[in-house]
């Protein structure tokens, strides 16, 4: 019985965050959130239904990674900063996101059980960005996954 994946599937394993270009080293995993404001009203063309449009639109998320000493995130990724983020679901899909604002860098160390020392980064977008299908008609980023 095979235990490959079907080629339309997405899995994790070619997942990736790159910073102003570059790759980071480690990255364990990535979540992202879309989400509109909305307008609503109700008026006397709208008999007694609520009518909505959407507003504005913004991308958040976070990204956890386990430090490597020869590619430490902390240099690249700082609390209060702008950088360009892309999160990758594979080489050719991913969000793109010129202007993000990393809002929280948090760092644990378990020195009883010794394990690998770990990080996380919260984030916003600050401005637009694109979504996979948008990012289609971009140029190839540097810090893709191969």
């Amino acid at each position: 019985m095979s235990t490959a994946c079907p080629e339309d599937v997405l899995v994790g394993r070619e997942g990736n965050v790159a910073c102003d270009t570059v790759r980071l080293a480690r990255i364990t995993n990535w979540t992202g959130t879309e989400q509109s404001d909305e307008t609503t009203w109700h008026d006397s063309d709208s008999d007694t239904f609520r009518q909505r449009i959407p507003a504005v639109k913004e991308f958040n998320g976070s990204f956890d990674f386990k430090f490597d000493t020869n590619f430490p995130q902390y240099d690249r990724v700082r609390a209060g900063e702008c950088c360009i983020l892309v999160l990758y679901h594979s080489a050719e899909l991913y969000w793109h996101i010129p202007s993000a604002l990393i809002s929280s860098l948090s760092f644990t160390v378990n020195i009883e059980d010794l394990e690998v020392e770990e990080g996380s980064c919260d984030f916003a977008s600050n401005g637009s960005y694109s979504s996979p299908s948008e990012a289609a008609g971009l140029a190839p980023l540097p810090g893709a996954p191969s």
